[in-house]
């Protein structure tokens, strides 16, 4: 099997961008522990367990860096019996027809990227729908978020915030709903070349309670997380999916984040968290995160979303598309 990531940033353990680039390291590990050959093509520094060969790419962007990336892995693309296409560009399925398979990872309304002819897959059925209307692309839907479960005895009182610091994802809206609950904020999430204005924005707005951690490891953002009292997601777009929610739910951490994109198949409310459409309906449902059941989240987060189920659930469609299945 091979699996094609990104070129942006190396897949590593230690990567602090929780990503697409963790996503394809989850899934080389997890195939190599089913006992399947897996190579990767990822950017040099990648670092992955004894039994996955690794093929090195130099770092790049989604266009150019994936067209050189793809030069160098092409020569012997056809040894493979599946393909996992985890890059933006989508390069080999534009080239050749391959036993392969792709997703896309963005609002299609917003993103309009070259997309393959055959074998495109949606994270969710309204990216799928979205996929549709503004591409004419008809996407399978298989959800490729994975993670592992997190155990904690210790609940505190802090509401958790985790995302790069720019308006969409609601840094600022975060900041200011718990200064005005006078709650405990941990905020976590890169500030990037030109976030710098609007974190300064986000740092004037916070109240004592409020602790901006920015970039933090992966270690620290697991025992932030765990602890939580609640995971806000006050997010300001249409979002196909959300890495960082499942990682919260299998933390068994509850979910408030506004009725937007995909997120009413990710969150189901009054179970997993709360979806809301006003900030006094946020406001309102943050107070009732504790009448959740965490361990409930937690088991019903691993059934979906745990890295092993995950994996064999891929494996049955790889094996189908290896015997030729194609999809239009």
């Amino acid at each position: 099997l091979l699996i094609i990531a990104p070129v942006i940033y190396p897949v590593h353990p230690d990567n602090r961008y929780a990503g697409i680039e963790k996503l394809a390291g989850y899934f080389a590990a997890g195939l190599n522990a089913l006992g399947h050959q897996v190579a990767v093509a990822s950017t040099v520094g990648s670092a992955f367990p004894r039994g996955i060969r690794h093929i090195p790419v130099q770092p790049g962007d989604f266009t150019q860096g994936e067209l050189v990336a793809f030069y160098v892995y092409r020569p012997e693309i056809r040894n493979f019996d599946a393909i996992l296409d985890f890059s933006h560009s989508h390069f080999a399925m534009r080239e050749m027809d391959l036993p392969a398979v792709s997703w896309v990872w963005h609002d299609p309304k917003v993103m309009q990227p070259p997309q393959p002819a055959y074998n495109v897959l949606a994270l969710s059925q309204w990216q799928a729908d979205r996929l549709l209307q503004y591409q004419k692309v008809k996407a399978r839907v298989f959800d490729c978020h994975c993670g592992f479960p997190v155990n904690s005895d210790t609940v505190s009182d802090h509401f958790i915030f985790i995302g790069q610091a720019t308006p969409t994802k609601g840094l600022l809206q975060a900041v200011e709903i718990c200064r005005e609950l006078n709650v405990p904020l941990d905020a976590i999430g890169a500030v990037r070349k030109g976030d710098e204005p609007y974190f300064k924005q986000c740092l004037a707005a916070a109240g004592p309670l409020t602790e901006l951690w920015g970039e933090v490891s992966e270690p620290v953002k697991v025992s932030l997380l765990a602890r939580a009292r609640g995971h806000i997601f006050p997010i300001q777009y249409e979002e196909a999916h959300s890495h960082k929610t499942v990682d919260t739910l299998l933390s068994g951490v509850p979910t408030v984040a506004y009725r937007r994109g995909a997120l009413p198949e990710v969150v189901e409310h009054g179970v997993d968290g709360f979806l809301v459409d006003t900030r006094d309906e946020f406001k309102e449902a943050m107070s009732r995160v504790g009448e959740l059941d965490r361990a409930r989240i937690r088991e019903r987060a691993t059934q979906r979303w745990g890295v092993r189920n995950v994996v064999e659930r891929a494996v049955t469609l790889l094996g189908e598309v290896a015997g030729g299945l194609r999809w239009w």
